[in-house]
């Protein structure tokens, strides 16, 4: 038997395909993969790892994976000094893009009032984007300050009541 010249479909040779089928399956699995790197708004200019300079140009250059990164070394403060302005303008940036963890993060970051201005309607508004992609942290936040409201307004009415 000729050997395979890509190693995906020595792979599938090995595992008794024909030749033939071996490079369609690996042909799908390959399109597979770059389809889902499509959908989840990757793009190759994104560095999976790396320096601060390299995520700062794949940021600048649009990358919303590499603009969520820039927004996580500024808020943990371990790679760059901790600056939770930069990290805001990062998280939204990629939040704007549709990014539904970056949306959580910023979501977090209004509703602890941290590099931005404490605002309640805002950590929803973003909680809610990421939650609407069915991100699911997200919507277990959006559940928790509900609860929270519902719970305040019934003790309201209860001192209401009291009072009346």
């Amino acid at each position: 038997m000729r050997k395979s010249p890509l190693p995906i479909t020595r792979f599938f040779t090995k595992l008794s395909v024909k030749p033939a089928l071996a490079a369609v399956l690996a042909f799908g699995l390959i399109v597979g993969l770059a389809v889902q790197a499509v959908a989840a708004g990757e793009q190759a200019t994104q560095p999976a790892t790396g320096s601060l300079e390299d995520f700062l140009k794949s940021a600048e250059k649009g990358s919303a994976e590499a603009q969520l990164k820039l927004g996580d070394i500024y808020r943990q403060g371990k790679i760059a000094k901790e600056n939770l302005q930069e990290a805001v303008k990062w998280y939204r940036k990629a939040a704007d893009q549709g990014l539904a963890q970056a949306q959580y993060n910023l979501g977090e970051l209004y509703l602890d009032g941290k590099g931005v201005k404490q605002d309640m309607n805002e950590a929803l508004k973003w909680f809610g984007k990421a939650a609407d992609q069915g991100f699911e942290a997200a919507k277990a936040k959006v559940k928790e300050i509900g609860d929270k409201v519902q719970g305040g307004q019934e003790e309201l009415k209860k001192a209401l009541d009291l009072i009346r």
